[in-house]
């Protein structure tokens, strides 16, 4: 195997130990050849200059990261931005006769924080958030868009946006935030658009939303737009709620693959959502009809979104009755910050496709 150098392989010793070591244990054996160290791997005394290389090159790897660890310390508790993705909201701007950069409000981005963090302290939902962001024409925060096959926003980005200390003047560090020497957070008022204290509050929110174990169970009061309808491709089994790393979660009891829910709520609405733009004239469906449709996209669509697709228990569950006898079927795939797309198959309930003008 030819590389570079040999911290290019690996930064710490006891990785490119295991890989040399995998390297030596294939039915024919491999070496490690470096470009830039002239070094014979395929002997003992070349392995052990190797390793001690690799312990150096760790060392270094350590260092630099100290460094850059102590750089943005220093700039945090100087109150200038260490660098990265400027949250939505804010803009960097240089201040006279100082050095560096620092966070400053973005006046067309900054009131479409607030008034979603308003909104959720109110009492509406991560959803309700986002779509008064959408009718409100709020620009995106492009570092979330990413390569997202759609455009715009989604719950995750408006859910990350609402839990920014930043909200409250507070400079993020690592998992905590920015404090004086009194040991609490250090606040800058020109940056937030919320107090500490209405921060904490709709963080409690937040949490009671987010969290599915502090959500009251479907069959007391409410059934989950995806209760029953998502199964697994390749064992053929219902997929069950649950939480993964504490997110709301679906997954299969035989193979134990997941999904994330909030994920999978987001695509089956915005499929339904366009299914709406494409036939406008579903609005003018009888009401009595058994066929009635509009009433179930517009519920969708409206003020309040995906808290309309819930029905009690026993009830017709109108905003269901398009997935009522379909099912989403969950192909295994990769995870992550993103749904891949290509692990769901909608099939939907017998005779929609039809109605609703769409193969």
């Amino acid at each position: 195997m030819v590389i570079w150098k040999l911290d290019r392989l690996a930064r710490k010793t006891i990785d490119f130990l295991h890989a040399d070591e995998a390297l030596q244990g294939r039915a024919s054996p491999a070496a490690v050849v470096s470009v830039e160290e002239s070094i014979d791997m395929t002997t003992s005394i070349g392995r052990v200059v190797a390793t001690i290389l690799a312990a150096f090159a760790e060392l270094e790897a350590s260092s630099i990261s100290a460094q850059v660890s102590a750089a943005k310390a220093y700039l945090a508790d100087a109150g200038r931005w260490s660098g990265g993705t400027v949250p939505f909201g804010w803009v960097t701007e240089r201040r006279e006769g100082q050095p560096g950069w620092y966070l400053a409000r973005d006046p067309a981005a900054s009131p479409f924080v607030e008034g979603a963090a308003r909104l959720v302290l109110g009492g509406g939902s991560v959803y309700s958030a986002l779509r008064w962001l959408e009718s409100e024409g709020a620009p995106l925060p492009t570092a979330s868009q990413g390569s997202r096959s759609r455009a715009g926003w989604n719950y995750r980005t408006v859910e990350r946006m609402l839990r920014s200390p930043l909200l409250a003047g507070m400079t993020r560090r690592g998992d905590d935030v920015v404090r004086g020497p009194d040991g609490l957070p250090r606040l800058e008022e020109a940056l937030a658009v919320v107090t500490p204290a209405e921060r904490r509050q709709f963080l409690a929110l937040l949490d009671d939303m987010t969290d599915p174990r502090r959500k009251p169970r479907p069959s007391a009061v409410t059934t989950p737009l995806l209760a029953g309808l998502a199964v697994c491709d390749g064992c053929e089994r219902t997929m069950t709620r649950g939480t993964t790393s504490g997110r709301a979660s679906l997954s299969c009891p035989s193979c134990h693959q997941t999904v994330s829910r909030p994920q999978l709520e987001e695509l089956l609405v915005g499929r339904l959502a366009a299914l709406k733009r494409a036939r406008a004239d579903l609005r003018k469906a009888p009401p009595a009809s058994a066929d009635a449709y509009a009433w179930t996209f517009a519920g969708l669509t409206g003020p309040g979104g995906l808290g309309r697709c819930r029905g009690r228990p026993g009830a017709a569950h109108g905003p269901r009755r398009p997935l009522e006898g379909g099912v989403l079927r969950i192909r295994r795939g990769k995870g992550g910050r993103y749904l891949d797309r290509s692990r769901v198959a909608i099939v939907w309930a017998t005779g929609f496709p039809t109605i609703a003008g769409t193969s």
